[in-house]
């Protein structure tokens, strides 16, 4: 999952957009529909510093698959199963 400082970064035009882009050709980027909100909130707030935010930030988002909360709340509960149920660490955590 993609968070909104991400996809900010990569539309502020740090170095962020072209890892996206990379990683994006070869595995499937995903973000929340919150985080999307989150990210165009955030652009919308800064295009009077940044006009360009918003439609860069749009732009990222064309590059990543927008999820809804069932998409990841069965692997979440699969996660938690799992971490729940494996052995201690050996490295002295409890």
């Amino acid at each position: 999952m993609i968070d909104t400082n991400i996809v900010v970064s990569a539309a502020l035009g740090g170095r962020t957009r072209p890892v996206i882009v990379d990683v994006g050709a070869r595995r499937r980027l995903l973000i929340s529909i919150d985080a999307m909100t989150e990210a165009m909130l955030v652009a919308s707030r800064l295009s009077g510093d940044a006009p360009s935010a918003p439609g860069n930030v749009a732009s990222v988002l064309e590059l990543i698959d927008i999820v809804g909360s069932g998409f990841y709340e069965s692997r979440l509960e699969r996660a938690q199963d799992m971490l729940r149920n494996a052995q201690a660490s050996r490295n002295g955590s409890a």
